[in-house]
This record gives C-alpha cells, sequence and structure tokens, in this order.
C-alpha cells in the first residue's frame, strides 16, 4: 500500500519528527473499496477504489516513485572537489550501506550517474586519502514498494567522516575546522544551524575524549553506528542528507603519495580561522581571563618526547624576558593529561608565547592572539622540513602569529627509546640488523621529507626526549640556544603587527573601478588626425592609498596587425592615426601599486 497518514509511527528515541513510511504489499486481494480498509478509500482517486491491487501495481509503484524516490544535487569546486545534497536517502544499518531508490521522478545533477559517486564523493577533508568513500546501491522504486520499509529522519542532515578523532591536530584541523566552514555554507550562520542541522558520523570510531568539542557544532549529533535496526527490511531514510565537506580551511596534505607539506593552493587565512576560535570560545563558555602580566604556554607531555630539563627551560625564559624588559612574565606549563582543553585554550588566548615539542597539542596555536609567537621544539636527527603543519598555520595570511623552530643538533641532549611499542617509536619489532642501521642513521643524517605512513624512522626520532640548550656557554655544542629563540620573540610587536595585519588583509582584496568621465574627439591636422582621449580617475582611487598609478591604454585600428599598447600616468593620450581610418577599440584600465583595476572599453567611429 502507499503511504498513508494512518501509517506514521513516531520512534521514542529520535523523537515526534520522525515516522515510518511502511510501503509493503501485503494482501494483494483486499479491494479498495473495502469497509474493513477506509484509509484505502481515503487514499486513492474515487475511480480506482473498486479495483483490486492486484491490477494497480504499476500504479501503487508510481506513487512509491513520488514517496520515496531519491533525488541528489552535485556540485564541484576546485578546493572542496565534490559536494551533494540527497532528498529521500535510504540506509541500511545491517548491509553498512546508503540506498538511492530509483524512481520515475528522481533527479540526478551535477554527476553521470550513481555509480560514479563511490569512486569521487568523500566523506573526509583529508586530502589524496581515500579510505571514507561514499557506499552506496542504487535499488528500483518498486523493488523497495514491494519487499522494504523505513524510518524517516526529517530535516538536515550532515554526513562526515572523522580521520583520526583520538588525535587533537587532526580533531581540529581535519574535523571540526572543515565542518564548521561547511555549515557556514550551507547555513550563512552557524549559529543557525546548531539546532536545526544534524551531525553524523560514518566512521566506526566511538564517542572518545574529544566529543565535547564535537558537540559544539551540533545539538543534534549522532554516530551512523547508533541506528541499529534488526529487521533486514527496514531501512533508515534520511530527509535531506549531505555529503562531502568544504576543504576552505585544509592547510596541510599528510603525505599520500608525496612528500607532506602545506596545501598550495589554500586560500584560506587567518581572519577565517579567527572567526572558527572565536566561535569555539563562545560555545565551549569560556571567558577571557584578567591579564596582569604576560603569559608563556609551555606544553608538557608526561610519558613521552619529554623536554627534560623543563623546569630550567622555565625559570631561564622568565629570567630572560625580566632582564631584557623589566616586565614579570607568568610561566604556565600545561598538558593535556593535566589540564583541560578549554583551560588550555583560554590561557593560550592572552598568550604572547608558546612553546613544546612538536606533537598534536600544539594545534591549539589556532588560539594565540595577534602578535604572539609559538616555538615548535625538535627532536635530535629531525629537519623543521619534514612536518610543517605549525609552521603552514601559522603562516596563513593575516594570522599574525610569529613561527620559530628549535632543533637539538646534539645527540649528547638526546635520549631514544628503541624498548618503547612500535606505534611510539620503539624497534622491538624489527630485525636487529634494522635496529642497528636505525641507530647508526640517527647520527649520520636528518630525515628531510616524510611520507604516510607508519615510518618507523619517524617514529623512532620523533618520539625522543630532549634536553633543550638553554645558553652559548658550552661553545662545542652545535644547537641554537634557546635564548636567541627569546630575542627574537622580543622583536615581536603586537601593535604595529595588528595594524599590518588589518592592511594587509584589506589592501589585498582592493582594486581601481573603471576610469570615469571618457571623452574623446579628432584634430584634423593637414594629411593626419590626431586622436585625443581623455578620463577621470576611477571613483574609489582616493581610498586605495595608491603610491604608483598608471593607466594602460590598447587600441586596436583594425589596420595594424596587432593592437598597440601605452602606458601614461595621466587620464590624458594623443595619438596619430592615418587619415582613411573609421573604427577603432579602445581599452583603459588603471593600475594602482601594479593592481590592475577593471577595464572600460568603448569602439569609436570616426567620420
Amino acid at each position: 500500500m502507499g503511504y498513508m497518514k494512518e501509517n506514521i509511527k513516531y520512534n521514542p528515541v529520535h523523537g515526534p519528527q520522525i515516522r515510518r513510511r511502511d510501503c509493503i504489499v501485503k494482501n494483494e486481494g483486499i479491494p479498495l473499496s473495502d469497509p474493513q480498509h477506509p484509509a484505502l478509500e481515503s487514499y486513492f482517486p474515487s475511480e480506482f477504489r473498486n479495483v483490486t491491487l492486484t491490477s494497480l501495481k504499476s500504479v501503487i509503484s508510481e506513487v512509491a516513485s513520488e514517496k520515496f524516490a531519491s533525488s541528489v544535487w552535485c556540485l564541484s569546486s576546485p578546493e572542496s572537489g565534490l559536494r551533494c545534497h540527497f532528498r529521500n536517502l535510504h540506509y541500511s544499518h545491517l548491509m553498512k550501506e546508503f540506498i538511492f531508490v530509483l524512481g520515475l521522478k528522481s533527479v540526478i545533477y551535477g554527476i553521470s550517474d550513481i555509480k560514479s559517486l563511490q569512486a569521487n564523493l568523500f566523506l573526509s577533508s583529508v586530502l589524496d586519502h581515500n579510505a571514507f568513500p561514499f557506499r552506496v546501491t542504487v535499488l528500483p522504486c518498486y523493488m523497495y514498494a514491494s519487499s522494504y520499509s523505513s524510518i524517516v529522519i526529517n530535516g538536515d542532515s550532515l554526513f562526515v567522516a572523522r580521520f583520526k578523532p583520538d588525535n587533537l591536530q587532526h580533531v581540529f584541523h581535519d574535523d571540526l575546522i572543515p565542518i564548521y566552514f561547511t555549515l557556514r555554507e550551507l547555513c550563512g550562520v552557524v549559529d543557525s544551524c546548531i539546532n536545526t542541522v544534524r551531525l553524523v558520523f560514518t566512521d566506526e570510531n566511538e564517542r572518545n575524549l574529544y566529543w565535547h568539542l564535537y558537540q559544539t557544532l551540533s545539538g543534534k549529533i549522532a554516530l551512523l553506528s547508533d541506528l541499529e535496526v534488526t529487521d533486514s527490511h527496514s531501512w533508515y531514510c534520511f530527509e535531506s542528507a549531505y555529503f562531502g565537506v568544504n576543504k576552505l580551511s585544509v592547510w596541510y596534505q599528510y603525505g599520500y603519495g608525496k612528500p607532506q607539506g602545506p596545501q598550495i593552493q589554500s586560500s584560506f587565512s587567518g581572519h577565517l580561522l579567527r572567526e572558527f576560535t572565536d566561535f569555539m570560545k563562545d560555545r565551549l563558555s569560556l571567558q577571557q581571563p584578567t591579564v596582569t602580566v604576560k603569559t608563556v604556554v609551555m606544553i608538557s607531555r608526561k610519558s613521552n618526547r619529554k623536554i627534560l630539563n623543563e623546569n630550567e627551560l622555565a625559570m631561564m625564559i622568565r629570567n630572560y624576558f625580566w632582564k631584557h624588559t623589566k616586565q614579570d612574565y607568568s610561566i604556565k606549563v600545561l598538558s593535556l593529561e593535566e589540564h583541560s582543553i578549554s583551560y588550555i585554550i583560554s590561557e593560550l588566548s592572552t598568550a604572547c608565547l608558546l612553546v613544546g615539542v612538536h606533537g598534536a597539542a600544539l594545534v591549539l596555536g589556532v588560539f594565540l592572539p595577534p602578535g604572539s609567537a609559538l616555538v615548535e621544539i625538535w627532536p635530535y636527527g629531525i629537519s623543521p622540513s619534514v612536518a610543517l603543519v605549525y609552521k603552514a598555520m601559522c603562516s596563513l595570511r593575516g594570522f599574525g602569529v610569529t613561527y620559530i623552530p628549535w632543533v637539538n643538533e646534539d645527540a649528547v641532549n638526546t635520549v631514544y627509546h628503541p624498548e618503547y611499542p612500535s606505534h611510539i617509536g620503539g624497534l622491538g619489532h624489527l630485525l636487529k640488523s634494522d635496529q642497528e642501521r636505525m641507530l647508526r642513521e640517527l647520527y649520520e643524517r636528518k630525515i628531510e621529507t616524510l611520507e604516510c605512513c607508519d615510518n618507523a624512522t619517524w617514529l623512532f626520532r620523533i618520539y625522543q626526549d630532549t634536553t633543550v640548550l638553554l645558553s652559548d656557554k658550552k661553545k662545542e655544542l652545535k644547537s641554537v640556544p634557546f635564548t636567541a629563540v627569546l630575542h627574537t620573540v622580543l622583536k615581536v610587536q603586537y601593535k604595529p603587527l595588528q595594524s599590518n595585519i588589518i592592511n594587509h588583509n584589506i589592501i589585498e582584496q582592493l582594486y581601481p573601478s573603471k576610469v570615469q568621465d571618457f571623452s574623446w574627439h579628432i584634430v584634423n591636422d593637414n594629411c593626419s588626425k590626431i586622436l585625443r582621449l581623455q578620463w577621470k580617475d576611477p571613483w574609489n582611487i582616493e581610498g586605495l592609498s595608491c603610491d604608483k598609478k598608471e593607466f594602460e591604454i590598447i587600441i586596436d585600428t583594425h589596420w595594424d596587425s596587432d593592437p598597440q599598447k601605452y602606458l601614461v600616468s595621466i587620464g590624458r593620450f594623443e595619438k596619430v592615426l592615418k587619415s582613411e581610418l573609421r573604427v577603432l577599440d579602445v581599452w583603459i584600465t588603471c593600475f594602482c601599486n601594479e593592481i590592475e583595476g577593471s577595464l572600460f572599453y568603448t569602439r569609436l567611429k570616426i567620420s
């Protein structure tokens, strides 16, 4: 039978917005006018009421097509790839597949066919990684109508696969920030999405330590694995489903098939990143701490990648700043093991410096204010060029945080751990000859590039403990003393930098409009003609602070082989023309500090 109001069922788990659409043909012998089934009479037109269901299979299929058929609209962009919006997309928990119910009224827009989505639609923001493709099967609507039913989930749902939800850097870079800008795209203002868009995670990971961070993005958040139906003929139907995330914010690629490094084509900027961090601080209900002294945050690791002289380093930083600024600095040693993420974020939001060994916690540097600095400590045998994720973050246009690497160049200041488990750099799983080679190569050359994943050399070296060289008293050591790093930090001036950030962001987007009040006339001089052009500056030129203003004039007389180009600094131009010339084309463009403006064009007819 077709979808009937009498068959609406409210699910106690998912709330009153979820109803059950039952489209199973149970008794083909019941006439549609049967008084025992009054719902049939209310559903079908009067001309069908004296006909049995057996003779109306085609009608029922068509009705089912309208009620249960799926549709999809897809678009693609260079930064984000393919993204799609589905209507009536079904999901089978037992088969762990999405089902596109194909009917006569299904719409398939922007793609050649549904099967192509499996190779082109991905549920994670991670670049060049195919671990989370969109798994979908197509089912004819008449098969659905005769054999299956669905619990319908109304409203908008955004489907995302978390990449590594146990790693804070991946949580922010791969999940939280891309999801935020996807919701921003869908709703305009993310706050309006929080209680309207359901966030559904399709990966097989459980809720974990960072689940509360994901909850800032949606008041309706769930794992796809939560949707359990034991009946193989019962599915879920998502009324409005979005797949594919906005990858505008992805500033780093992790080395799948090539050395890892910054995402070169990213147009993401610092002011957009600060829009996200402001949102997060608001959703986490963080109060801006009262600042009485400048704060330095040191990220401490308690179990591995330790700074062995951490207390001495903290004291040296405080003493150095007092000696050179006569200001008292508060040095706060914080760790993910002992402090909440909210507390660390609150402290970082007013800090002037963040110091820590390369690791996931440094991603919290996104909350540093403009004019601050991030110092990343690198263990022995690793070049900072191998993993530039935090340098790339600080280098985002207009972000305003100075990145400074410190590298341990001295073997005497490192402690390696071959006894660790293999996933944190241990060597016990390797042959004895490979272990000896790894130890020998540690002293011979640095790691310069890195491809993903499970590189034993990288893990062995990055999980070393480090003693930071504090000063230059030990002349025989090669490392740059940390005092030199602090000298660079003090060069960062907050107010001028903040002003430069604002000016840079604005100026980069400005360009001259078209030239105004264009006029021309011809002066006859013996056997030739003189063309005189005149115009005024673009109307917005006064707000552009042009140190250098030029006008490019291109004239096509249709006599010369190519159009002729000229450059002048004032709004006047003359050119001698051939007497027989009747028509010419003129283009004028204003350049402000070499930034090209809008084009002015006209065709001149000479009598």
